[in-house]
């Protein structure tokens, strides 16, 4: 498991990214917000499964 400061400090690093992804899926703003919300709570929730040395990014893209 990793460091919970760590995480948040790589899931932070992210956030323009995610956004972004967000905001070309939706195509709204509001809607991009929320999904960004939903992916960052689900990271977060999900943090005691993530395993240093794998790919923070690929796997909140995929959520």
């Amino acid at each position: 498991m990793s460091h919970p400061t760590d995480f948040h400090t790589q899931l932070n690093s992210m956030s323009v990214l995610l956004h972004s992804f967000a905001f070309n899926l939706t195509k709204n703003t509001e809607d991009a917000k929320d999904l960004y919300q939903e992916t960052a709570y689900r990271a977060i929730t999900n943090m005691d499964k993530f395993r240093p040395g794998t790919n923070l990014k690929l796997g909140c893209l995929r959520l």
